[in-house]
């Protein structure tokens, strides 16, 4: 079934992919290479006979003139059939179940050129990478006071080469720290200070997003394998201005996304085969290689598995999965487990469909939220109900998004600037500015005492 199911998969290979950054701000415009998606039929489940499914780089118009028939667009790249598009759109439609109304306002920033955006971990300030039509790097700093957001500086980041493509910004858990993510470069400032901590070109990857160690010498990054079949994991002292690379399970498939546990001692990872789910992994590599728990470890039905992110407190790791099967509408849903048992907590709808990205706990973890790639809206979902909360909408096409884990502040970069979507609500989010920290380190802890017995190696 295997061999029927990987030939299948040659045939029917999609142009579309999940790349979770990808931008049309030519500052960032295709952020990192990603696996292509491949649909599959169901493991019992034959090839349509009644209609006919047409893969090509050619026009709409070309490919109707050649099949002598309308045809109708799936994704990029892939055209139905009537008959095969009637059969879409027949499939049942999933119930999104709506929480209690809500009434959103926003706050605006306008600037031209930003590429990406990270909150400070405890304050309601959002940092902000901007590219110049001079080719220079400036870092904005904007800050939420007496209802108002305000610019609090903006400075000029002295860089020794200019990255082509800024890709994502993370926040130091603890330090005024900055790691900047191009698509070959890697490097940290400091914004407090105003200066340079260490900067690294890396020829022979292909990152993508990355974030800090809760240490002062270490960052991690994630990068494309050689055979773009999903990420590996990257780890750079940038006190020493070392690198090192480490794969992550897989199963021998593909890994759509991995982040680091709140406690720094954990790395979780989503796979996919001809099922998903995801592991957890040690952070700490021993012997050059890093280790995996193999259970607690759940798999899932669905085929993709992708955008993982954990909790402020780490006590839950969420994902979207999506089955991705041939000629179907491929709806999506949100999952999430509790870290430590690895029991589902909640799987909801989301509404849309294969284009779901940067997933996040926002507000204490009360939220979860993401974007829609090529698209305006932001969804926000209440993260233990799996109840919609809001579909917020931005001026135009979001570039980027990145939501606070403590306040209720959701950040999206577009067109003209910066919008900061919040609720009505805010004020009383932002009196539970505590910190997570040592939760998640007992988490962790525990965790790892538990299932030592269930650790293998990658490579082993």
């Amino acid at each position: 079934m295997n061999n029927i199911l990987r030939s299948l998969r040659k045939i029917l290979t999609m142009s579309r992919s999940l790349s979770s950054n990808t931008q049309s701000s030519p500052q960032v415009e295709q952020k990192h290479k990603t696996p292509e998606l491949t649909p599959r039929f169901g493991k019992s489940e034959p090839a349509p006979q009644f209609g006919k499914m047409v893969y090509s780089s050619k026009s709409q118009a070309e490919l109707e003139a050649q099949a002598g028939e309308k045809l109708f667009k799936v994704s990029d790249g892939v055209y139905v059939n009537q008959a095969t598009q009637e059969f879409i759109q027949s499939e049942y439609q999933p119930v999104i179940e709506n929480g209690s109304p809500e009434e959103f306002s926003s706050y605006n920033f306008e600037k031209s050129g930003i590429a990406c955006a990270t909150w400070h971990p405890n304050e309601p300030k959002l940092i902000c990478i901007v590219t110049s039509p001079t080719s220079t790097t400036i870092c904005l700093v904007l800050s939420i006071e007496k209802d108002q957001l305000t610019l609090v500086s903006e400075t000029t980041i002295a860089l020794p080469n200019q990255p082509e493509q800024i890709k994502d910004v993370a926040h130091h858990p603890l330090l005024s720290y900055l790691l900047i993510t191009c698509d070959k470069y890697l490097f940290v400032w400091d914004y407090a200070d105003k200066k340079l901590v260490g900067n690294i070109d890396l020829d022979r990857y292909d990152l993508a997003q990355g974030g800090f160690y809760p240490d002062a010498q270490r960052a991690w990054a994630l990068s494309m394998d050689k055979d773009h079949a999903g990420y590996d994991w990257v780890i750079w002292d940038y006190s020493v201005n070392e690198v090192n690379h480490y794969e992550l399970e897989r199963h021998g498939h593909y890994g759509r996304g991995a982040t680091l546990h709140p406690s720094g001692l954990l790395i979780g990872a989503a796979w996919n085969a001809y099922e998903c789910g995801y592991l957890i992994h040690t952070s700490e590599p021993k012997s050059q290689d890093l280790y995996y728990y193999s259970q607690p470890a759940p798999e899932r039905s669905e085929y993709e598995a992708y955008s993982p992110c954990f909790s402020p407190d780490g006590k839950r790791l969420a994902f979207v999965v999506n089955p991705y099967l041939a000629m179907h509408k491929n709806h999506s849903k949100v999952c999430v487990y509790e870290m430590e048992t690895g029991e589902l907590q909640v799987e909801f709808y989301t509404g849309t469909r294969l284009n779901e990205e940067q997933l996040q706990f926002v507000y204490v973890g009360n939220t979860l939220a993401f974007r829609e790639s090529d698209s305006d809206k932001i969804h926000v979902f209440d993260s233990r109900l799996g109840k919609r909360i809001k579909t917020l909408t931005a001026s135009s096409a979001i570039r980027y998004f990145t939501g606070h884990r403590l306040f209720g502040y959701y950040a999206v970069i577009h067109e003209t600037g910066i919008s900061i979507f919040f609720s009505s609500l805010v004020e009383a989010w932002m009196t539970s500015n505590q910190s997570f920290e040592q939760t998640a380190l007992d988490i962790a802890k525990r965790f790892i005492a538990a299932n030592d017995v269930h650790l293998v190696s990658v490579n082993g």
